[in-house]
């Protein structure tokens, strides 16, 4: 007989509760995911959000895990974020993120603006 896959650890968290705050077991999911060092765990439950939900999260987690936060999430972190979070967060965010890092991020982020202007004026 096959064991049954424990559905509640891949199961969707909302991100956002019904006050608009980001909800806890969110937080505690992404947390989970960095202290594990889960990449693709992490892309998975932050990857689609939008800058300022991403900037919520940011502000959301512990000031420890924010530069593994970023880190983790590799090209798929759209520094554009970073305009959403407090100027508190966003300055001790980028004194510990490597400068080459944020260099490449915000390239990256560019990139990717162009790329999605670029597909509206096509379509």
């Amino acid at each position: 007989m096959l064991e049954q896959k424990d559905m509640t650890a891949t199961a969707a968290v909302p991100f956002r509760d019904e006050d608009g705050a980001v909800r806890a077991a969110f937080i505690d999911r992404v947390r989970a995911a960095i202290e594990t060092k889960d990449a693709g765990g992490l892309r998975a439950l932050a990857g689609e959000l939008h800058e300022s939900d991403t900037g919520d999260l940011i502000e959301a987690l512990d000031a420890e895990l924010r530069p593994s936060f970023i880190a983790l999430m590799g090209g798929e972190f759209d520094f554009t974020a970073l305009t959403e979070v407090d100027d508190n967060v966003r300055e001790e965010i980028l004194e510990e993120v490597p400068s080459e890092a944020i260099a490449e991020g915000v390239r990256e982020s560019a990139e990717r603006s162009a790329a999605r202007a670029a597909a509206r004026v096509h379509a």
